[in-house]
């Protein structure tokens, strides 16, 4: 029906979720959890901005954690993960701001709570695209896609009880105190102002953007492209944190970093398809025939990118021009 909708009358299914439709209709008005951290001032102390970056993301994290336990709304799952990652990038990037000790613990703590939202999220984004993979394999019977659907709904539920568990152990408030008691510390460095300490928390991104870039194109793996993704976000996330101390508005610097970390994404996800198809696939009872073919179509594509993966994502740079990017930014921290 939503294909001949489209066909006939030009229709295409929301990409908004029903709690957004929902609001909508309502006339709610947006409601932000948490808090941004305010716009960083060169003249300000290190330690100053480092604490109100950490400090906002933190309590954003927090304000998801209602949502997350309630489960209507898979956006409370997204959001807080992307907040405990902007966290997670906030300590590396400020670790001489902070006791380095109480630092790493608490580092350590928010990737590990980060990688249990991040299963349930990459499983949602897989149900989010079995709409595109029914309308990319026609020749599929609709009783294939639900049936896979229902097998990442199986995964997606072990991965939340495990979410669960977490957020009701004793871990979670011990969390809440590491947060506190890092946010709370001081380091010599944290005296710098941001204006002085900026430019060499650049460059340090920077250069690891340059040498994610160089091993895709040495290896043309996947992963690599993977790895580039992963420094191209904590490149703009830096940005995000510290850029207000630049002369230069690098606001159109860091929208150009977006688009190309998505399309980076888009590439993975691929590859993580093809990698729970095959996982699917042994997920008791036995799929049915029908199922196992969808698996199978899903594998396969998946696989034929993961094969490509040098020139799709050597096409997405050069898209979006990541080289000249890097050099723009290296002008902006020098002031030419």
């Amino acid at each position: 029906l939503g294909r001949e909708l489209g066909r006939r009358e030009g229709l295409s299914a929301s990409r908004r979720t029903k709690f957004e439709r929902a609001r909508e209709l309502l006339g709610l008005v947006g409601f932000r959890y948490g808090t941004r951290p305010p716009d960083a001032r060169g003249e300000q102390p290190l330690g100053d901005v480092a604490r109100a970056v950490i400090g906002a993301w933190w309590a954003t994290a927090k304000a998801h954690v209602p949502g997350v336990r309630v489960g209507l709304d898979p956006e409370h799952v997204h959001k807080m993960r992307v907040a405990m990652r902007r966290m997670r990038t906030a300590l590396r990037v400020f670790e001489d701001a902070f006791d380095g000790e109480l630092a790493d613990a608490l580092r350590d703590e928010v990737r590990r709570v980060g990688r249990l939202l991040g299963e349930v999220r990459d499983l949602d984004v897989q149900r989010l695209a079995v709409d595109g993979w029914r309308q990319r394999y026609p020749e599929v019977d609709g009783s294939a896609w639900r049936e896979v659907d229902e097998r990442l709904q199986r995964r997606r539920t072990k991965a939340r009880v495990a979410v669960m568990a977490e957020l009701a152990s004793s871990s979670w408030p011990a969390l809440d105190g590491m947060a506190e008691a890092c946010i709370g510390s001081y380091a010599a460095a944290g005296r710098d102002t941001l204006a002085v300490a900026a430019p060499s928390l650049l460059r340090r991104r920077i250069e690891r953007c340059e040498r994610a870039l160089g091993k895709l194109r040495d290896e043309g793996s996947a992963e690599r492209a993977h790895s580039l993704r992963i420094e191209v976000k904590n490149l703009r996330y830096t940005l995000d944190f510290v850029g207000g101390a630049l002369d230069e508005d690098v606001g159109a610097l860091e929208g150009s970093l977006a688009k190309l970390q998505d399309e980076l994404g888009d590439l993975q996800d691929a590859v993580q398809t093809a990698r729970l198809a095959a996982e699917l696939c042994e997920l008791p009872p036995p799929p049915s025939s029908a199922a196992g073919y969808a698996l199978g179509a899903l594998l396969g594509h998946g696989r034929a990118l993961e094969s490509v993966a040098l020139a799709v994502a050597t096409a997405a740079v050069e898209r979006h021009e990541l080289g000249q990017t890097l050099v723009r930014l290296r002008h902006a921290i020098d002031g030419d």
